[in-house]
């Protein structure tokens, strides 16, 4: 279905991301990369607690895949960005040009700054808009300030999750302009 709707809308190419609940066995996204080569590229997920996930992570590019994907929650072992494993996988990601795409709450976004200023090279995208939330306006200024960083990059979607309102969402989506209109270079 979506090789079919990709033609009818002229999309030649498509990204998979890893869904996060088949965790970080990516091969679903690997076999329709491959069945279906060349229409679909993939990001990856490793485990960020693993100390061979760098090792994975090169594994896993030399399979095909061109983009990682990490999803840690928060909880009471919220050190896992400080950890120096996180260091290596980032150096890793760089050291491949492998964009690192993270999905973390917003609280989390500040301790990214380290990894990011670690690895100026490396493309580093925020899913969901780290689930800020709408009535939290002075938690997304822990996102806005990461504009500062120019390959850094938001993507801005999961945006019934935020909202207050049903389909389409419009609180949110009113939410995410105005936050593109703050900061251009997210």
């Amino acid at each position: 279905m979506l090789l079919d709707l990709m033609k009818a809308n002229g999309v030649s190419r498509t990204v998979l991301v890893q869904f996060i609940g088949y965790r970080c066995d990516n091969r679903y996204a690997l076999d329709a990369m491959k069945t279906h080569a060349p229409f679909f590229g993939g990001v990856a997920r490793v485990n960020h607690t693993d100390d061979a996930a760098p090792e994975h992570l090169s594994e896993l590019t030399e399979k095909g895949f061109h983009g990682v994907r990490i999803s840690p929650s928060a909880d009471a072992s919220g050190d896992w960005i400080r950890h120096e494993r996180m260091t290596r996988l980032w150096r890793r990601a760089q050291s491949l040009r492998v964009p690192m795409q993270i999905y973390a709450p917003i609280t989390q976004m500040p301790d990214l700054v380290p990894l990011i200023e670690g690895c100026p090279d490396l493309d580093v995208v925020i899913d969901h808009m780290a689930d800020c939330p709408i009535d939290r306006p002075d938690q997304l200024e822990m996102l806005l300030s990461l504009a500062r960083y120019p390959r850094l990059f938001v993507k801005i979607s999961h945006l019934w999750s935020i909202s207050r309102k049903p389909y389409p969402w419009p609180d949110a989506q009113e939410y995410a302009k105005g936050s593109a209109s703050i900061s251009v270079d997210c």
